[in-house]
């Protein structure tokens, strides 16, 4: 009886464990990229002015980070604050 609570505890845990790393590791490969993407686009807006020799290349930059917010804004509005909050937090399904 003992052995079959301990394996059910473990195949628990397990599963919770698998359920948490199933779900950040997405997650941070997304922000990594982000992260990649937005250095690359700081070197084009720095590449940009010193070529016109102005701070066009970082108005762009600031322009198309300006949009890129509002964008997310209007998505985060579209799918409801308390879904992606409840989405976010609980991670047993059975529960939740």
């Amino acid at each position: 009886m003992a052995k079959l609570v301990l394996s059910l505890a473990k195949s628990k845990h397990l599963e919770r464990t698998t359920d948490i790393v199933s779900s950040l590791v997405p997650q941070s490969i997304v922000i990594v990229l982000i992260i990649t993407f937005m250095l690359f686009l700081n070197l084009v807006a720095l590449w940009l002015g010193e070529s016109l020799e102005t701070i066009l290349g970082f108005l762009w930059l600031l322009r198309l980070y300006s949009g890129g917010i509002v964008i997310h804004f209007f998505m985060l509005m579209e799918r409801g604050s308390s879904e992606i909050i409840s989405s976010n937090v609980c991670l047993n399904k059975n529960i939740c």
